[in-house]
This record gives structure tokens, sequence and C-alpha cells, in this order.
């Protein structure tokens, strides 16, 4: 029997057939998957130059790759890192935990270490400096095990914001070294620049501004060459507040101006920092008016930034909230189309084999096996649902107690500002009486921060603890008014009184005017004393006593002088109307003592 080759012809064409179309395949495959690569580091180096046109496009991939979770994974990571670029910290978390619940165990390495390096940042961001250091160690092992350069040269630069920082100079040029070879290495040289400008930032806090100086010009001159603007406009910023601390000031002012000519393309935080350098360089000029001028900007700009980052991430959980509810509705329509597909099957199923009993009987259990499926089915969905829901409510509660941890910690940083411009003031002024009304103007702003900054240390918003707030209050006082040689003693009474904050503010201000005159005057011919202070209720009603009590030189000596001398006890009194309150004050030759009644204001 003759073997015929001629039958394994077509065999033999559609196997190599099917060889090219699996290697055609194979090499698509591989190309798709460089052309991406390629893609996300362009969309890194754009980030950098063009900040707003790379936002426009991320937003464009994350929807164009919403069903591929890897690529949706890899814009979502570049939408953090243009937030960090930013600054915008707020932004950055929202946008990090968005990636972080698509993280699964299939999800590749390389982006589970980026979420880890992000995490690090919000880590530091939050002073979490233990975690932020023991993530970050972590981080830059594994992707220094898994030869991930450009994430090892990153995490080397975070290392030598932290090294500077604590003016450890020479470990962070060791670190800057290493980045900088890497960032070489891959041909990554707009990143690599961030490092050259913190070295130079190292520099000035080192106090070597020639140094400094040089390293920034270095730059200035790459940014030239490769417009980048924002970064040009940044380094500005910095050569003019190098020569600012130099005292070269007519150069410090030359590199301002030219820097306030880009002040419409520039980022808000440098033009606030512009600002701000204008207004110490007039300051030291006495130029009061000019300082006072940029002060009014500085302030302008602040509040600007706070209402942009508000709009923006406003209109986020928006956006987040309406892809939710469109998936969502999705689902649930999909859900809708199975369950009516399976009942026509039943149906179909049931007048086929009606006419037979025994399969009349078996269709029937499938059918009420099948019922019970989808039930149990309906069921999960439902459960799921609510899980859903209770995670998209806990997410808005995190998000809006975020919001109001920042709004409180704002307030009191403004006062703390308003506070240090009140200092700077009193360096220009002679006269006591002026020094001490303004004195006694910071201890009055320094009680109502000291509310803010309660409320954003605490875990409820709704009331402040006041005995611990008297206790920092009368402690502060004290270290400003009682000297070293005094033995002035100071006791709290105040257990499990809790304030609103329409009540808080008014009762911080009165206990911060009786306090500030009993240390002023009640001891002032006594070596020792004792000072109480309580708040309490009255039994069977929803009135407060607030009582100040001293055992110094009596009224005649401290409040009626106080009267003469400033308006702390105008001040008092309005205060204690404001709250429907009512005072009394018992005074002899062994001291004063003050109470006032009061309500809780409604909020």
């Amino acid at each position: 029997m003759k073997f015929n080759c001629k039958k394994l012809v077509p065999f033999l064409k559609f196997t190599l057939l099917l060889l090219l179309v699996i290697r055609s395949f194979n090499s698509f495959s591989s190309v798709s998957s460089v052309n991406h690569s390629n893609e996300i580091k362009n969309l890194r180096n754009l980030i950098i130059t063009k900040p707003d046109l790379s936002r426009i496009i991320i937003d464009q991939k994350l929807s164009q790759f919403s069903k591929n979770t890897n690529y949706w994974l890899d814009y979502q990571l570049l939408k953090v890192e243009l937030y960090r670029f930013r600054g915008d910290f707020t932004h950055m978390k929202l946008e990090l935990f968005n990636a972080i619940r698509v993280i699964t165990p299939k999800t590749p390495i390389e982006q589970k270490l980026l979420v880890d390096y992000y995490r690090t940042i919000n880590y530091a961001v939050n002073n979490d400096i233990e975690n932020h250091l023991k993530l970050l160690k972590k981080t830059l092992l594994s992707a220094r095990k898994n030869h991930f350069k450009y994430l090892e040269a990153i995490c080397l630069s975070t290392y030598v914001k932290y090294y500077f920082e604590h003016k450890e100079f020479i470990k962070g040029r060791e670190y800057i070294n290493k980045a900088r070879k890497l960032f070489h290495e891959i041909n990554d040289l707009n990143s690599n620049l961030i490092v050259e400008i913190r070295d130079g930032i190292g520099y000035f806090w080192e106090g070597k501004d020639q140094l400094a100086l040089n390293k920034f010009h270095e730059c200035l001159t790459y940014c030239h060459k490769n417009n980048l603007k924002l970064n040009e406009y940044y380094l500005l910023v910095n050569i003019a507040e190098t020569h600012l601390f130099a005292e070269n000031y007519d150069s410090s002012k030359v590199y301002y101006y030219e820097f306030l000519k880009h002040k419409n393309q520039a980022d808000l935080r440098d033009v606030y920092q512009a600002y701000l350098g204008l207004e110490l360089f007039y300051k030291n000029q006495h130029n009061i008016d000019s300082a006072y001028h940029f002060s009014t900007l500085m302030h302008q700009v602040d509040d600007s930034i706070k209402k942009n980052l508000d709009k923006k991430l406003s209109e986020e959980i928006e956006k987040s909230f309406e892809k939710e509810q469109n998936n969502k509705a999705l689902q649930q329509k999909d859900q809708v189309i199975k369950d009516v597909r399976k009942t026509n099957k039943l149906i179909l199923t049931f007048l086929i084999i009606g006419s037979l009993l025994l399969l009349f009987i078996i269709s029937m259990i499938l059918y009420a096996y099948r019922t019970k499926t989808r039930l149990n089915n309906v069921l999960v969905e439902q459960q799921k649902s609510i899980i859903e829901k209770n995670q998209l409510i806990d997410t808005a509660l995190k998000e809006k107690v975020i919001l109001l941890k920042e709004i409180h910690h704002r307030v009191k940083n403004n006062l703390q500002i308003i506070s240090s411009l009140l200092n700077l003031q009193s360096r220009n002024i002679d006269d006591p009486n002026a020094l001490n009304v303004l004195e006694e103007g910071k201890e009055r702003i320094q009680a109502i921060a000291l509310i803010h900054q309660k409320l954003y240390q605490a875990d409820s918003f709704a009331t402040i603890d006041m005995e611990s707030y008297i206790e920092d209050l009368a402690c502060q006082l004290h270290k400003t008014y009682i000297p070293n040689n005094k033995n002035i003693e100071y006791s709290i009474d105040s257990k499990d009184i809790h304030l609103n904050l329409d009540t808080a503010v008014p009762i911080g201000l009165i206990i911060c005017e009786l306090v500030t005159n009993s240390f002023k005057h009640a001891f002032q011919n006594k070596d020792q004393g004792n000072l109480f202070i309580r708040i309490h209720g009255l039994e069977l009603t929803n009135k407060f006593v607030l009582e100040v009590s001293d055992n110094g030189s009596g009224m005649d000596n401290t409040f009626k002088k106080e009267k003469k001398q400033g308006i702390g006890t105008e001040i008092v009194e309005a205060l204690t109307e404001q709250l429907d309150g009512e005072s009394t004050i018992t005074t002899s030759e062994n001291g004063t003592n003050i109470k006032i009644f009061f309500f809780q204001v409604e909020s």
C-alpha cells in the first residue's frame, strides 16, 4: 500500500497558517504592551511639562479602559501622581482610595508597589513618619529586587527630602547620587530635574547659599532648553528666596519681579510663596505700605487656592458618585435580562414535556430548584447592593470628616498666621502700652485657634472637651505672664464638661480675659498664690456656671485696674450677654471670686 503525500499538503498548509496567526498574535501583544509602557512614560513627562493637558488625556484613557482593570489602574496611578506633583494632597488621597479599591491578588507587582509608594506619601502628609519610613523602606527594597528602576529612583528621591528636613545632609546627598544614576539609566531626565532642585534646596537649608544658587541656575538652564515652564517659575521663586535670606536684597527683588511677570501661568502655590517673600523683603526695607500690599495679595491667593481645591474636590466626588450610579443601573438591567431569559426557558421546557406525567414531575422539581436558586441569587444581589451602599455611605462620611478636619486645620493655621503677623509688627513698636495691647490680642487669637486645634484633633466635631482646652489655655497664659521667680499654681475642675463650638468660643475668650487679668494683677505683690477654674452644670436645669477665683490681693487691685486700662471687662460683659448669662463678683483682701452663669447656645 503506497502512502499518498499529497493528502498531507492541505493539513500542512493549515498547520503553517495557524502557527503564523499565533506568532502574529504574540507579536501584536508584545508590541501593544511596549506601546502602552511608552505611553505611560510619555504621560509622566507630560505631567511635569503640561499638567493641565495631562489631566485631560488621563481622564480620556480612564474612560477608554474602564473594562481593562490593569490598564485602567496604570492611568489611575498617573492621576494620583498628577495631584502629588501639584501638591493637592486632598485629591491625591481621594484618587489613591479609588486605586486601592481595585487591587486584587492578581494585580501586577509593579502596580501594587506604586500604590504602596503613594501610601507612603499619604503617611508623610499626615505626619505619620513611623509608618511613612517603614513602608518606604519595604517599597524601595521590593522595587530594587524586581528591577523597577523608576520606582526605586522616586523612593530614593523621597528619602532625600526626609534626610534634608532632618539636617542629615551627607546621607541625603548619598541618596541623591543613587537616584540621579537611576534616572540617567532609564533616560528620565525630567524626573531627575526634581532631584536636582531638591539638591539645591538641601544646600539652602544647609546654609550654603552660593552652592544652592549654582544648582538652581543649572536647573533653570535645563528648564529653558526643555520648555519646563512650571519648574522654571518655581526655580525663580527659590532663587529669589535664597538671595533674600542671604541678604542680597537687590538680587532677590529682581527675581521676585521676574517671576511676577509669569504669575498668571504659574502654580498658585508659587505665587503665594512669592508674595510672602516680597512681604518679608519690604518689611526689611521698612516699607510698611508695600509689605501690607503683598500680605493682602498673599491672603487672596491663599483663599483662591482653598476655593479651587474645594470646588474641584466637590466635582470629583460628584463624578465618582454618578459613575457608581450608572454602573449599578447597568448591572440591574443585565440582571433583569438574565431573569427574563431564565423564565422563558422554564416556560418552554414546561410546554414540551407537559404531556408526560413523569417528565412533568421532573420538570416541576427542576422548576422549584431553579426558582429557589434565582431567589437565592436575588438575595445575594440585594446583599451586595446593601454592602455597596454602605461602602458608599462610609466613603462619603470619611470624605466629609477629612474636609471638616481640613477646614478646622486651615482656620487654626490662618489664626496662627495672624498671631505671627502681630508678633512681627510688635518688633517695630517701642511703646509698652501698645505692646501690651498687641500681646493681649495675640492671646485672644490663640484662645480661638486652640479651639479649632482641639476640633481637628478630636474624633467628634460636635463638642469641645473643656477640661483639656482650659488646661492648654491656662498653661499657655501661665508661661506668658508668670515669671520664673514666682510660685503661682492653678487647678482646673471641668471633668465631663463638653460644650459646642458656638458656646466654647465665647467661654474660652472669657476664661482668657479672667485668667490673664488674675495672672497680671492679682499676684503683683505676692510670690505665691493659687488660681482655681471650674465649670459645672446646675442640677435640674440646663444652666452652667463658670467660676474663676484666686487668693490674690482682691478686686481693688485687679479687676478695677483692668477696667481702667483695657477692654477686658467690656469683652467679658459683652460675651456674657451673648450667652444670655449673668455674672457675680465677690472680692476681699483674701482674693476675688467671679462666677458667670450661662446657657449653652443651640447650634
